[in-house]
C-alpha cells in the first residue's frame, strides 16, 4: 500500500541519515589523524594547520545541527550526545594542541576516537533497530496478506462446490429429461 511505502522511504531516509553522520565521524577522525601526522612529520605549516582546525570546528558544528535523533533512542544506560560532545571537544583540542603539544593533543586524539566508538556502536544498534521494526511490521503484513489469501481460497472452494453441485443438479434434470423421450 501506498502507507506501508511511505513508512519504508521514511525508515531508509533514517538508516541513511544515521550512516551518514557515522561516516562524517569517521571522515573527521581521518582528518584529525592526517593532521596529527602532519605535525609529527614536521611538514607543518601553522597557517595550514590552523585553517584544518577551523574546518574541523565548522564541520563538528554542522555535523551537532543535524545529529540523528534516532541515536538518542538506542541505549538508555549511555547517552549519544554526550559520547559526541566529548567526540567534538577532544577533536577541537587535539587540533589546537597539535602544534605546541602533540603528546597531549594526541591524547585527546585518543579520546577522540573512545567517543567515536561509541557513537559508531549507538549508529549500528540505531540502524539495526530502525531495520528490525521494519521487518516486524513486514512480518506482520506478511499474517494479513496469509489470512486474507486463505480466505480467498475457501471462498473459491465453496464456489467450486457450488457450481459442481449446480453441474450434477444440471445433469441429473438432463439426463432424466433423456431417459423421458425414450
Amino acid at each position: 500500500t501506498q502507507a506501508e511505502k511511505a513508512r519504508l522511504e521514511r525508515d531508509l531516509s533514517r538508516i541513511t541519515a544515521v550512516t551518514r553522520f557515522n561516516q562524517e565521524i569517521g571522515a573527521i577522525q581521518l582528518d584529525l589523524a592526517d593532521i596529527l601526522n602532519r605535525v609529527a612529520g614536521d611538514g607543518a605549516d601553522e597557517a595550514a594547520l590552523y585553517r584544518a582546525h577551523v574546518g574541523l570546528v565548522n564541520r563538528l558544528a554542522g555535523l551537532e545541527d543535524v545529529f540523528p535523533e534516532e541515536l538518542g533512542q538506542t541505549n538508555r544506560l549511555s547517552d549519544p550526545r554526550r559520547h559526541f560532545a566529548d567526540f567534538r571537544d577532544a577533536v577541537i583540542q587535539s587540533t589546537a594542541l597539535a602544534v605546541g603539544n602533540p603528546a597531549r593533543a594526541e591524547h585527546f586524539a585518543f579520546l577522540a576516537g573512545v567517543s567515536a566508538t561509541a557513537l559508531n556502536e549507538h549508529a549500528r544498534s540505531a540502524a539495526l533497530s530502525i531495520a528490525s521494526e521494519a521487518l516486524h511490521r513486514g512480518d506482520a503484513q506478511a499474517r494479513v496478506f496469509g489470512r486474507h489469501t486463505m480466505q480467498e481460497r475457501i471462498v473459491a472452494g465453496f464456489v467450486l462446490l457450488l457450481l459442481l453441485a449446480f453441474w450434477a443438479v444440471a445433469a441429473h434434470w438432463v439426463s432424466r429429461r433423456l431417459d423421458r423421450l425414450t
